[in-house]
């Protein structure tokens, strides 16, 4: 895990009046997976029965995964007379959230073989996959109360949509009866889907908006507190939007061919 960038809190060293960053930040934390398997399933590279194996023996009755990756370029600029700096920046961010049952990872990657005879629970699943990039600016200022000081910042941001679902189950199972002969799935589900991202880097499948809002006091060299509340906003999808949502009982006893040729 690695601290995220804040641009409120850089400073531009003294004597300066302009600074380009360019940074990749990272964050993942989870009970159970490795980092191995989020870059695999990241970078879509295959995933070994071995690195399997190891997240399942990790898991003890749920998984937890969250990762979060930020990377981009800033630029600022201080302007003396206003003693103030303004900044713009792009950045591709990508974020996850997965919440789910032991056997719903042992169904996902193991199929329903070793649950024969026997029901595998799947209720309480949550998956979140956000992939967009941002672009916007801001500005952040200090002002001077003797030996105190405050700061305050603002940015916002225009973002494009490339990729996004959102998965919810409630209660939900699946039952294999033995020897294959028919399945059960009673499910509650909610489906959000963007299916097809952008496929050209100005191409918007889906917009939307988003600020950082920065407050800080400090007594010159000696204490610092400060409030950042990033990121509160909303997204909408223009192209090739689904949106499910169903609680059913289904059994599936196979498909029937009455004439194989």
């Amino acid at each position: 895990s690695t601290s995220i960038n804040n641009i409120f809190n850089e400073e531009i060293r003294e004597g300066a009046s302009n600074r380009f960053t360019v940074d990749f930040d990272y964050s993942g934390n989870s009970n159970a997976v490795p980092q191995g398997l989020a870059f695999a399933m990241i970078f879509k590279t295959p995933i070994s029965k071995t690195l399997k194996d190891r997240v399942d023996n990790r898991i003890k009755s749920q998984l937890r995964f969250e990762d979060f990756m930020k990377t981009g370029i800033t630029y600022q600029h201080y302007i003396k007379k206003w003693d103030g700096t303004f900044f713009v920046t792009y950045q591709h961010r990508q974020m996850r959230n997965i919440v789910g049952s032991k056997q719903t990872f042992e169904l996902l990657f193991y199929g329903n073989a070793r649950f024969e005879g026997d029901t595998a629970d799947l209720s309480n699943l949550r998956f979140q996959n956000f992939i967009y990039n941002q672009y916007g600016g801001g500005v952040k200022k200090k002002i001077d109360y003797g030996t105190y000081q405050m700061q305050f910042g603002m940015g916002f941001y225009f973002l494009q949509v490339i990729n996004h679902q959102d998965i919810s189950t409630n209660k939900s199972w699946i039952y294999t009866a033995t020897d294959g002969e028919y399945i059960d799935f009673n499910y509650d589900l909610t489906f959000n889907n963007a299916r097809e991202g952008a496929t050209k880097f100005g191409q918007l499948n889906g917009g939307g908006a988003s600020g950082d809002f920065n407050i800080g006091f400090m007594n010159k060299n000696k204490w610092k507190l400060t409030l950042d509340v990033q990121d509160i906003g909303a997204l909408t999808f223009r192209r090739f939007p689904v949106n499910y949502t169903a609680a059913k009982f289904v059994r599936f006893q196979g498909i029937v061919i009455p004439d194989l040729t």
